[in-house]
């Protein structure tokens, strides 16, 4: 970090990096995390950082998103808010949105969407399913959380579903799976618009591989 932000100019020229990484390995956008102290002078650095990856991004790709970790304060101090506040905001208004740590409750949601105004869905309230801190325990209960999240009209970022994986030891894998995301199924977010629609989804286990949509290895 000190080297990346210690001048406009290096800060710009990570943005510029980062778009051409995403854009050659094909995914849409970054989330920046920095959970350490920064330098005060560098914070002004980083927010035109996430300025110009935000908006080179979207020249790129107008589906992408750059979210912003709830971690440093605009006094370069590293402290988990657990909410959007004026601490923060300077970050969430420099990019597409924010990333909530876990251990927000039901008035820290209310009062980032207050803030965040007409941007309220760009508060992303963060969901830990191991359960370490998160709302209503993580687990097969994130629900709970998402249901507090859509009482807040915000959005939800689930972290580490793979723990239908390693905390069964990857036992019963497929059951667990479809366990544990039957129950955001009563918590539509998006419609579908119109038809037909396409979509691509991968449940990331087995032992088939495809480059480019072509098997390069059976299984």
């Amino acid at each position: 970090c000190l080297q990346a932000f210690q001048s406009q100019a290096t800060a710009l020229d990570l943005a510029s990096r980062l778009v051409q990484i995403a854009e050659y390995y094909g995914f849409d956008g970054w989330l920046i995390n920095i959970e350490n102290r920064v330098p005060p002078e560098h914070v002004p650095n980083i927010v035109d950082f996430l300025a110009a990856l935000k908006r080179l991004t979207a020249q790129r790709n107008p589906h992408g998103l750059v979210l912003w970790y709830d971690s440093v304060l605009q006094n370069g101090q590293l402290a988990w808010q657990n909410r959007l506040n004026a601490g923060n905001k300077l970050f969430f208004d420099a990019c597409d949105g924010i990333f909530l740590n876990y251990h927000w409750n039901p008035a820290f949601l209310q009062e980032s969407a207050r803030i965040a105004g007409d941007r309220r869905t760009s508060v992303f309230a963060g969901i830990d399913v191991f359960g370490r801190g998160t709302y209503g325990g993580g687990g097969f209960a994130c629900d709970v959380a998402v249901r507090a999240i859509q009482g807040a009209n915000v959005s939800a970022a689930v972290f580490a579903p793979g723990w239908v994986f390693e905390h069964f030891d990857g036992k019963n894998l497929a059951a667990n799976s479809v366990r544990f995301w039957s129950q955001f199924s009563t918590y539509p977010l998006h419609k579908i618009a119109a038809l037909p629609f396409s979509t691509s989804f991968s449940r990331g286990h087995g032992t088939r591989a495809a480059v480019f949509g072509r098997a390069v290895k059976d299984g």
